[in-house]
């Protein structure tokens, strides 16, 4: 049976889902804008979005992580620029910055959506990056390396 995201408006086959979401990202944020008094913002969106699938059951690999990290922290502040792979709305932009900020050590936390990347800045030794890759992961996103280079474009409604 092919469903409808309560969240995104993805369209996905009812095994694979979460309920009435595509994915349990979409469904964390459903609820939290809810709860927060925000439950205009589906009259605001497009609906056009990709669920994430079967990413979050796929095996983490990060020791690419641990050698960038090292790379990025050799200077007074450390930053780098990561693909992150699942993201479909601006809700989905919203969970991963503020997951991202929660984080000790963060200085600041981007997300272009439309080219889909994270931008950090944190105090060099503070921020545990595998930690912040595999929170992510848990919510049904993928880190992966960034280009770093360009300016990003960032959406107006992120």
């Amino acid at each position: 049976m092919i469903l409808q995201c309560k969240h995104c408006g993805s369209r996905y086959r009812q095994p694979n889902g979460q309920g009435e979401f595509c994915c349990a990202g979409c469904e964390q944020v459903y609820k939290l804008i809810r709860e927060g008094g925000f439950g205009d913002y589906y009259e605001q969106q497009d609906r056009a979005g990709q669920p994430v699938g079967e990413r979050p059951f796929a095996p983490l690999d990060i020791d690419w992580l641990h050698r960038a990290q090292t790379t990025a922290e050799s200077g007074d502040a450390a930053s780098l620029t990561l693909n992150v792979c699942g993201m479909s709305c601006m809700g989905c932009a919203w969970l991963v910055e503020q997951l991202a900020r929660r984080h000790a050590g963060v200085r600041s936390a981007r997300v272009a959506l439309a080219s889909g990347r994270l931008s950090l800045c944190w105090e060099p030794g503070e921020l545990a990056l595998a930690y912040l890759a595999e929170e992510l992961h848990r919510f049904g996103y993928h880190i992966t390396e960034g280009s770093g280079g360009g300016g990003l474009s960032f959406s107006p409604l992120a």
